[in-house]
């Protein structure tokens, strides 16, 4: 799912200048990761609870529903990415 992304995005730069943008995407693409793991691990834990047994069962799936929420909103979010064919260069 990811490097099509990248490629559609770096498709709107312009060909004179490739080195800021792609510096901004792979910090924007840390940052994403490290705010989508802090959510994911907000949701499982919140479902742990305190050391309840089924707790963990329950954890998980919460985590995967959050996982599953990201990734259609990523994908909902790409739809809005058009490639462009005027780039100069």
């Amino acid at each position: 799912m990811i490097p099509p992304i990248i490629g559609l995005v770096l498709s709107r730069v312009p060909f004179a200048d490739p080195g800021a943008p792609a510096g901004v995407l792979v910090t924007v693409q840390q940052m994403s990761g490290t705010i989508g793991l802090a959510l994911v691990s907000l949701g499982f834990f919140a479902a742990v609870g305190v050391g309840r047994p089924g707790g963990y069962v329950a954890g998980f799936r919460v985590a995967c529903l959050c996982d599953l929420a990201l990734a259609l909103g990523t994908l909902t979010l790409t739809r809005l990415l058009a490639p462009r064919d005027d780039r100069g260069g």
